[in-house]
């Protein structure tokens, strides 16, 4: 992961008011934008510092981590040197993180 990292976290909206609850006691409601559809409740931050041994960030992982349902809590990651991390039950609630290839910068000729 990079030294800042762009975050992207997608909950049930069942876990909305626990997910607000956590990041307001590790001040970090400020640090997201959020949003809801009659589904989900998303919440996105950007230019963090997102170091898994952060105590911050330890309760988020372990609140996404904590799904008893297996498929209601995802949380994404993309540091600036582009490495991606996933927690929870990204698969099964469809949070991706989509890459495109500069063909300018990748030698696709030199491969041949």
């Amino acid at each position: 992961m990079g030294y800042r990292s762009e975050v992207f976290i997608k909950v049930d909206l069942k876990h909305k008011d626990e997910l607000n609850q956590i990041l307001k006691e590790n001040n970090l409601l400020d640090c997201f934008e959020t949003t809801n559809d009659k589904n989900y409740y998303y919440a996105y931050g950007s230019w963090l510092k997102f170091y898994e041994e952060y105590r911050d960030v330890d309760a988020l992982i372990n609140f996404i981590e904590d799904d008893e349902e297996e498929d209601s809590k995802a949380m994404l990651a993309i540091g600036e040197d582009n490495a991606i991390t996933y927690w929870g039950a990204y698969s099964q609630i469809d949070l991706w993180a989509v890459c495109d290839i500069d063909s300018d910068y990748f030698p696709i000729q030199e491969l041949r």
